[in-house]
């Protein structure tokens, strides 16, 4: 018998308009986070240990930026009301980022997005 893994990872994507990411003044990055399947599994994983990977692609380039760091979950209403329909705040302070020039296989067209981002607001 194989033993079980005692680790593993979450992929969740998160994104929104353009600028959902934000770089602060501490070089800590933060991005709005929305209802989703409301399994919370990314928050829970976050909660159980802040270990986070980001990948920010860039689809006009084929380029993008790999960060690892660690992450809190910010739920106080003051921050979280500036992104219309946010639940909370995800704050990661980086520990590694990494840019890579071919991420991905080359440029990607938009071919939809997200049915409920024009419920976000304007930021």
């Amino acid at each position: 018998m194989s033993a079980r893994p005692i680790d593993g990872v979450d992929a969740s994507h998160r994104g929104g308009r353009p600028g959902f990411l934000t770089i602060n003044d501490d070089s800590s990055l933060s991005f709005p986070d929305f209802a989703g399947n409301r399994f919370f599994n990314t928050l829970g994983n976050i909660e159980a240990d802040g270990r986070v990977g980001l990948f920010i692609p860039d689809f006009k380039s084929g380029a993008g930026i790999f960060v690892t760091g660690l992450a809190t979950v910010d739920w106080r209403p003051d921050r979280v009301s500036h992104f219309k329909g946010a639940e909370r705040i995800v704050d990661v302070q980086p520990e590694e980022i990494w840019y890579c020039t071919h991420a991905l296989p080359g440029p990607a067209p938009l071919v939809s997005t997200w049915p409920l981002l024009a419920e976000t607001g304007v930021w």
